[in-house]
């Protein structure tokens, strides 16, 4: 098992951890050219471009968030570090759907991946389908194996069936113990704050489950800079549904677009009611609600 995580280490780093930061990092780059593989095979979905465009376009709106001082960070100050979290953890965001091996081995009760391989067997493309909400716990598992009792932990498989760890990806990120932590908890919150709209789930769940990942982890106390960046993470992951113009970011130096045929698809932001008053005002109530508890 050893021998494997090692490989694994390896394999996302780019095969060094010495190497400067480049454009991308050599584990971001890693990671992106496995997502790129993988396909949706839903003909009516959600989301205008695959894994791979949807995960840059979350990227990219969650740094446009602050950095163009959206409504959603107003009455705030968020750090440049809060951008860079926010922005690596919409990344990341739906990295559950990727690498799992009950879909590469058939054991998942429903579904499956659906490999296909060039002449001379390297994969090629893995068809997937949405498995709506089971892959926000699986990322966050994902991002916390060093956390995570060995027998409960889930592990990341490259399309070749290898286990890769993310460590090598926050070393070359310089992202922190406590900062990987607040990166894993926002991929484990992604999906929330849009239960609260539909009404699948109360305020007081939102903070439960919220306590609980940090709990997981050994986080700390909840506060309300935490709480609203779940809820941001939520609002680039709506947002990035259709096609967002690309930008430099401090992972990305050199914006990566996608293919022209993405980009006239209607906003989902506006699709999803987001441009209205509604979210913004069930969000400052989340945020009243927060403050006026006192066990979180």
């Amino acid at each position: 098992m050893l021998l494997y995580f090692l490989i694994g280490i390896l394999t996302l780093s780019g095969c060094s951890f010495f190497k400067q930061k480049q454009d991308p990092v050599p584990a971001v780059q890693s990671l992106l050219n496995e997502l790129s593989l993988y396909k949706l095979d839903n003909q009516k979905r959600l989301h205008a471009g695959d894994l791979y465009e949807h995960s840059l376009w979350t990227h990219y709106a969650a740094t446009a968030l602050i950095e163009e001082k959206s409504p959603w960070v107003a009455n705030f100050n968020f750090s440049k570090r809060d951008k860079e979290l926010l922005s690596l953890a919409a990344l990341l965001h739906d990295i559950g759907k990727a690498g799992r091996s009950d879909l590469f081995g058939g054991t998942h009760p429903t579904l499956q991946y659906r490999v296909a391989i060039d002449d001379s067997g390297k994969p090629v493309k893995i068809t997937y389908t949405s498995d709506h909400e089971e892959h926000v716990a699986i990322g966050f598992d994902y991002l916390t194996d060093l956390w995570a009792p060995l027998e409960q932990g889930r592990q990341f498989f490259s399309s070749r069936g290898i286990p890769l760890s993310f460590q090598p990806l926050f070393t070359q990120l310089n992202v922190t113990l406590d900062e990987q932590k607040i990166v894993a908890i926002l991929v484990g919150m992604h999906y929330s704050f849009g239960r609260i709209l539909r009404g699948d789930m109360s305020f007081d769940d939102f903070l439960k489950e919220l306590k609980r990942y940090a709990q997981f982890i050994c986080y700390g106390a909840i506060d309300e800079r935490l709480l609203r960046l779940a809820v941001l993470v939520q609002v680039a992951d709506v947002t990035g549904m259709s096609y967002v113009k690309p930008r430099t970011t401090w992972i990305i130096q050199t914006p990566i677009d996608c293919s022209a045929v993405h980009r006239d698809v209607l906003s989902a932001y506006n699709y999803f009611g987001y441009n209205t008053s509604k979210p913004l005002t069930v969000f400052y109530e989340l945020l009243a609600y927060f403050e006026q508890q006192k066990e979180y």
